[in-house]
């Protein structure tokens, strides 16, 4: 979490221009992230493979929609790195598109199609400057599930 609330984007060209920020931010910090990750696995195969191969018989033990969407996608030629990431990609997603559509038709919430999205991306990516809010019971509700 980063966001302070004092200095917030007021227009909706600051709002669009920081929710792409956050977004490109966090796939640089994943990439980083991921690079790290990589470098230490390279440097310890050994101790990894028999890791992995642990993991992996216990994950042959998946059933119920684990092991439906593992077959979907490997049938499809997905890569098991390719398949998480569509799979939390498009959790986050759901989550944003979700939140965007609710808060901006909920005309007592009033929230313009951009608020809502920034809204969403802020919130989602746990940014959270406080500036935009839930203001009605029902968004309130909506945002403490969601």
């Amino acid at each position: 979490t980063v966001g302070y609330g004092d200095l917030t984007p007021t227009t909706t060209t600051g709002q669009l221009f920081l929710t792409v920020y956050v977004l490109t931010a966090a796939l640089v910090v994943s990439n980083i992230i991921s690079t790290t990750v990589d470098n230490f696995l390279d440097q310890n195969q050994d101790s990894v493979k028999n890791f992995i191969k642990e993991a992996a018989a216990i994950d042959d033990k998946a059933t119920g929609p684990k092991k439906h969407i593992g077959r979907v996608l490997g049938s499809a030629g997905w890569t098991d790195d390719a398949a998480k990431l569509l799979s939390s990609g498009g959790v986050f997603l759901v989550c944003v598109l979700s939140g965007t559509v609710f808060f901006a038709f909920s005309t007592d919430e009033e929230k313009t199609w951009v608020e809502s999205l920034y809204m969403a991306v802020i919130t989602m990516s746990t940014v959270g400057f406080g500036d935009k809010l839930p203001l009605t019971t029902l968004g309130k509700v909506f945002a403490s599930v969601w």
